[in-house]
């Protein structure tokens, strides 16, 4: 998978906020969607000028020497880092939904509060089982203030999701917003737990480990 990290954004010499929100699949490629803003004190004498953006493209690969567990078969994947996980959550949002099999965390993840992309969205959702371990997944920053369906999970249905420990979290959306799931919908959620430093923010169905359920 390809990770666009953009360096900086550059509006006639003014630096803009820039963010990398998510891949696509594409006919033989890879799309990339890119919000870029103004600060919010520029004025109208900015619109309609050039702009120059300077980024990144660097391939994640995950762990190549992965260890099966015994009895394990082809529907099971492991996570064993950090690296891992990001390429479990982009191969979700790039539609493979999982449906009938089963993911299992290996080892302690520390996200370090760099930008998460939740876990599945409205379009392509989580559909199998996600085993944590218990191991805890550290240090969550994700979502913004007109996202939907933000957390760890962003959209989940069928399937499971168990003993999953989330150890510090910034969460932040619009609509369907918590740490563990923005959207739980019609999963079965069992040992979860939220510990540390927790900030959830939203507009409307927002909460600590949940967002929306179903109906």
């Amino acid at each position: 998978g390809l990770v666009v990290t953009i360096d900086e954004a550059v509006y006639n010499g003014m630096t803009a906020y820039s963010k990398w929100e998510y891949l696509t699949p594409g006919e033989g490629s890879r799309q990339v969607k890119v919000t870029i803003e103004l600060p919010k004190e520029a004025g109208n004498e900015y619109q309609n000028l050039s702009t120059s953006i300077h980024y990144t493209v660097s391939a994640l690969q995950g762990n190549a020497e992965i260890v099966k567990e015994e009895n394990a078969d082809e529907n099971t994947t492991f996570i064993y880092n950090e690296t891992d996980f990001r390429l479990f959550a982009m191969s979700v949002n790039n539609g493979e939904t999982y449906k009938g099999k089963t993911v299992k965390l290996m080892s302690n993840i520390d996200l370090a509060n760099k930008e998460w992309t939740p876990i599945g969205n409205a379009n392509n959702k989580f559909q199998g089982t996600f085993n944590g371990q218990n191991f805890p997944i550290s240090n969550l920053n994700v979502g913004e203030s007109t996202l939907s369906n933000v957390g760890l999970f962003g959209f989940t249905t069928d399937g499971s999701i168990k003993n999953v420990h989330v150890h510090n979290a910034d969460v932040d959306g619009r609509l369907n917003v918590g740490v563990i799931a923005g959207t739980p919908y019609t999963s079965t959620y069992e040992n979860i737990k939220v510990t540390g430093d927790v900030t959830v923010d939203g507009f409307a169905y927002v909460g600590g480990l949940f967002g929306k359920n179903v109906y």
